[in-house]
């Protein structure tokens, strides 16, 4: 379009030229008249219809074709004629004041703007406390890759803010108008605003993620609902719209929010192989940031965790991996629920190929030194006959036929239960030797990775009374210690020393809360009553069992555990704990020096997992990793890693948005408006928008968040 507008300007150039070099010639001007006339109708024309539509193509032709200039050529030309020829100079000078009014008609299109653009202006950033992201979204009435010629919807209702009060911070009152935006960073973007306020009002607003990672802008809002637009450009994928509006008292009521950006508007979905590389190359950046931030220090990792179901669902004969299908068909565009199936994408083999060769890759220290598990849950099943482990077992093999994938050890969750029925215990006892037997057949390192227990009455394994730590007889109390015995006398007795990597205790405590809530809340799961208050019964079955042998001492006179562990027969056997970074960094009731004295090794709970390090952006930050490992250090205490690859805690907000779909080149080069994002609030509740505790009308009437008629 711009070669064919830049010839066509030549052109007209060359016929104004001829034409002023030759108007003074009766002779010449009277045989160029009529097609100077027609030329110059032709742009009339063109002027009506621009004036009309504002068409922003059309004012681009009127600057492309420098049409200001040629209608002065023509102006000249026909002062020209008028002295010339006496016998139409009335008409002449008709065709003159038309050309003049036509110079002040373009003039004006020219300057004529389809809105304001907005100053941004910094906010105090620096001020701003740091806001946990909530996991509900704002599920908006997008209209992604839309061309502006299509006509969007109107909106019937507004979102109304209310404030009755300044507060003492402007981002006191905050909340989210638009979110879940397929913004790619480093794309160029305008973002219009339809918005008014009951007095003039700045109204701070961000695009993108938390501070810093957003851009940021100032709307000088008046009482007249009016669009108002700014130019920015991405700073991370994805994000949302947030305002900051503490700062002012009355009402601020808004229509709609818009994205746009220049482009094709030519949509096509991102192949299979395309997804899986995005894909891959995701997570190849969050393992290397990982192992960056651990600098060679964390030479053991769950590299991939729970990777299979727990059926067969094409009846190969082994459970299949972890899939949205087999997870009672969930919705993989439920983002709140924080899970993402890797797999689905990049494929049963190349999801866990690539997280190993990613780990192996990027590990900072001597490659001989990292070990990488596959970790899941039920390996010691018996409803099933350790049918889990059997098939992770041939998985295994499937994932390392590449010649390349080299998968060190399994480690085995062992979420237990100690039974009151005699024949069920039995059953699990058989079935965690059978389990150990499998695992030493592999020639792998063997680790219970999550070991915790319950206790239930009954006689039924799974519908019988799961029991609080108050509720348990003195009995009961030993019968898990026994229980704790049990399994690692059966460890030591089957593991070979070489394949004897350690037992990591999930739950150092007693879980709070009521039976039911959180994880195993209420149960008997520690080995330590809460807070560490005392040692409970289980701590002499551990002690025991590490020790493999009786030991004379009450629980109280018992020394630390790990002193118990004999090294010259277990080698490198690493007793571990489980923890909170946090406690531990504070040392909350003495938790830092109590696993110091008892533990070899320690692990993160979820500090560690993509969720606790990756932002809904994508933004990758390790500085709780990298205190964590300062905090080990110091305590002489070796981490595990967990996790690197993982379907639960991820953010599939931002993993989804980047395999969506992409928009391709027009083979003309032709770029027009394509609309992003497209918010209303007619089919919006402000229940699923994102907001701060102060527009909750429970805590707090002096802040109003709600969705009115227009």
């Amino acid at each position: 379009m711009v070669v064919f507008a830049e010839t066509t300007k030549k052109k007209i150039q060359f016929i104004i030229f001829y034409v002023e070099v030759c108007a003074e010639s009766k002779t010449t001007y009277l045989a160029i008249r009529k097609v100077s006339f027609i030329v110059f109708f032709m742009f009339l024309y063109v002027l009506w219809v621009s004036k009309l539509q504002i068409s922003n193509v059309l004012l681009q032709i009127y600057n492309i074709l420098d049409i200001k200039n040629i209608l002065k050529s023509f102006l000249i030309v026909n002062f020209v004629l008028i002295q010339n020829d006496k016998k139409n100079r009335t008409k002449m000078k008709r065709i003159f004041f038309v050309l003049t009014a036509a110079m002040v008609i373009f003039s004006s299109c020219s300057k004529s703007e389809v809105s304001s653009p907005i100053q941004p202006s910094p906010q105090k950033q620096n001020e701003q406390k740091t806001v946990e992201e909530k996991g509900e979204t704002n599920k908006n009435d997008n209209k992604q890759a839309t061309k502006t010629s299509v006509e969007l919807p109107k909106a019937t209702t507004l979102l109304h803010i209310k404030n009755n009060k300044v507060s003492s911070q402007n981002y006191n009152v905050q909340y989210q108008v638009a979110s879940n935006l397929p913004l790619k960073k480093g794309v160029q973007y305008d973002i219009s605003i339809t918005l008014k306020a009951s007095a003039p009002a700045s109204i701070s607003y961000s695009v993108g993620n938390w501070y810093p990672d957003n851009f940021s802008a100032t709307i000088e809002a008046t009482e007249e609902m009016k669009e108002y637009t700014t130019s920015f450009t991405a700073v991370v994928d994805g994000g949302f719209v947030l305002f900051q509006t503490g700062s002012f008292v009355g009402d601020i009521w808004i229509e709609s929010v818009k994205i746009t950006h220049k482009g094709s508007g030519k949509i096509v979905p991102l192949t299979a192989d395309e997804k899986r590389e995005v894909l891959s190359n995701v997570m190849d950046s969050w393992i290397a940031g990982m192992m960056d931030a651990t600098d060679g220090y964390v030479k053991a990792w769950d590299v991939v965790n729970e990777a299979l179901s727990g059926g067969d669902g094409d009846g190969d004969g082994i459970y299949d991996l972890q899939s949205y299908k087999n997870n009672n068909n969930a919705d993989p565009t439920n983002v709140s629920s924080g899970v993402f199936y890797w797999q689905v994408y990049m494929g049963d083999l190349e999801y866990v190929r690539t997280a190993v060769a990613s780990a192996r890759k990027h590990f900072k220290g001597d490659p001989k030194d990292l070990k990488l598990f596959i970790n899941d849950y039920n390996l010691e099943s018996n409803w099933d006959n350790n049918g889990k482990l059997k098939s992770l077992i041939k998985w295994i093999k499937k994932w390392e036929s590449d010649g390349i994938t080299k998968i060190d050890g399994i480690g085995t969750q062992m979420h237990i239960t100690c039974y009151e029925d005699a024949n069920i215990q039995k059953s699990m006892e058989e079935h965690i030797t059978n389990m150990f037997t499998l695992m030493v057949e592999t020639g792998k390192l063997v680790r219970v990775s999550e070991l915790d227990m319950g206790y239930k009455r009954g006689n039924d394994q799974w519908n019988g009374k799961n029991l609080g730590t108050s509720d348990l007889t003195a009995a009961e109390h030993q019968k898990m210690a026994d229980f704790y015995e049990f399994i690692l006398n059966e460890y030591f007795r089957i593991v070979p020393k070489a394949q004897q990597y350690g037992f990591c205790q999930w739950c150092l405590t007693d879980a709070p809360g009521p039976l039911g809530s959180g994880w195993r809340g209420g149960e008997p799961v520690g080995i330590w009553t809460q807070n560490f208050a005392q040692r409970k019964t289980v701590y002499k079955g551990f002690a025991q069992g590490l020790a493999g042998r009786e030991l004379s001492e009450s629980v109280n006179q018992l020394g630390d555990l790990k002193t118990y562990i004999d090294r010259d027969k277990h080698g490198d056997f690493k007793f571990s704990g489980a923890l909170d970074v946090n406690e531990f960094h504070e040392n909350r009731n003495g938790i830092s020096d109590i696993v110091a004295k008892n533990f070899d090794e320690i692990v993160a709970g979820n500090a560690m997992k993509y969720a606790s390090c990756v932002n809904g952006g994508g933004v990758m930050n390790f500085s709780r990793v990298k205190q964590f490992v300062l905090d080990a250090k110091a305590k002489n205490l070796s981490i595990f890693g967990h996790t690197l690859a993982w379907h639960s805690q991820q953010q599939p907000g931002y993993l989804l948005g980047l395999m969506s779909d992409k928009e391709v080149e027009d083979p003309s080069g032709e770029k027009v408006d394509v609309v992003d994002n497209y918010v209303i609030y007619d089919k919006l509740s402000t229940d699923n928008m994102w907001h701060s505790n102060y527009l909750d009308q429970a805590n707090n009437v002096d802040y109003i968040l709600e969705i009115v008629k227009k």
